[in-house]
C-alpha cells in the first residue's frame, strides 16, 4: 500500500490524538508516549517532535500529565526545541 506524506502525518497526528482520547475516556490522569514511528518507521524526529507536542497541546488534552520516553539523548534535544518552540 502507497502512503504519502501527507498520509504518513496524518497517521501520526491521528496515533497521538486517539491515544490522548483514550486515556481522557479512561479516566487516565497521565500518559507517556514514546517516539512513535521513529525507530522502524524511520520517520523523520524533528516533524514527529512537532506533530507530538503539537497534538499534545491541544486544548482537549490539557487535563492530562503527559511525559515522552525517548531512547537517546538526541531524540531528547529534538523533543526539547520542538517544544521551545511551541512554547514561543
Amino acid at each position: 500500500m502507497y502512503y504519502s506524506y501527507k498520509n504518513q502525518t496524518l497517521a501520526l497526528e491521528n496515533a497521538y490524538r486517539h491515544s490522548l482520547q483514550l486515556a481522557i475516556s479512561h479516566q487516565c490522569q497521565s500518559i507517556a508516549f514514546p517516539a512513535i514511528s521513529c525507530g522502524i518507521y524511520r520517520y523523520p524526529p524533528a516533524q514527529a517532535a512537532t506533530i507530538a507536542i503539537s497534538v499534545c497541546n491541544e486544548a482537549a488534552f490539557k487535563q492530562l500529565d503527559i511525559s515522552f520516553y525517548l531512547f537517546d539523548q538526541s531524540l531528547v534535544s529534538i523533543w526539547q526545541q520542538a517544544l521551545a518552540a511551541a512554547e514561543q
